[in-house]
Parts: structure tokens; C-alpha cells; sequence
């Protein structure tokens, strides 16, 4: 389906785009399974705390800019790959470990 017409389509529908609704997931499940506030995340990538909370909230429509997602993957200890893909930070599934193996397999 054509991005525009996505987009018209969940406007009227009220509906999330998908990619909208990986990032804001696996944003807020990394950052919890870190033990990273949304205060000291905020700090680390030069934002507020509002910011990163309305990122992670279904409501909003904010999306970060590149400079932005880079920056929290690295603060995140993952690439801004891992946080556009689908069920990676599922609660409690992702080790340290297993990011250091799927970077390997996607380099």
C-alpha cells in the first residue's frame, strides 16, 4: 500500500502504522529491560524526558529523526536496525549476548 494512502487510511481509522508501533515497542522494552529511565535516556541523547515518553505513547505521532534514532540505538547498546524489527525487544527476550550475535549475522 502506497505510504499516502497508508497514512489517509489511518488518519480516518485511527490506526498505528506498524513501523510507528515496532519502534515505540521495542524503544520502551530495551530501555525497561536496561533499567534506563526516561529521564536518564532523555539526558544521554540530548532530549527531554516528555520526548522520549511521547516516542514510547501510542497517542502521539512522533517519530525521531535519524540523528535521534542512531543515538538511541547506541545508548541502547543496539543499532536503529534492532528497533525497527518486528518482536526484537520482546520483555525480557534480548540478552547482550544475542545483539552481539545478530550484529555479527547482519555486518
Amino acid at each position: 500500500m502506497p505510504r499516502k494512502k497508508f497514512a489517509q487510511q489511518a488518519k480516518r481509522g485511527n490506526r498505528e502504522h506498524p513501523l510507528r508501533r515496532i519502534l515505540r515497542m521495542n524503544l520502551r522494552n530495551r530501555r525497561v529491560e536496561l533499567g534506563v529511565t526516561q529521564l536518564q535516556l532523555g539526558d544521554r541523547v540530548g532530549t527531554t524526558q516528555q520526548y522520549v515518553q511521547q516516542l514510547e505513547d501510542a497517542r502521539q505521532d512522533n517519530v525521531p529523526n535519524l540523528y535521534l534514532l542512531h543515538d538511541l540505538a547506541q545508548e541502547l547498546g543496539c543499532t536503529a536496525a534492532d528497533l525497527l524489527s518486528p518482536k526484537r525487544f520482546e520483555a525480557g527476550v534480548a540478552a547482550d549476548d544475542d545483539l552481539r550475535v545478530h550484529r555479527r549475522k547482519v555486518t
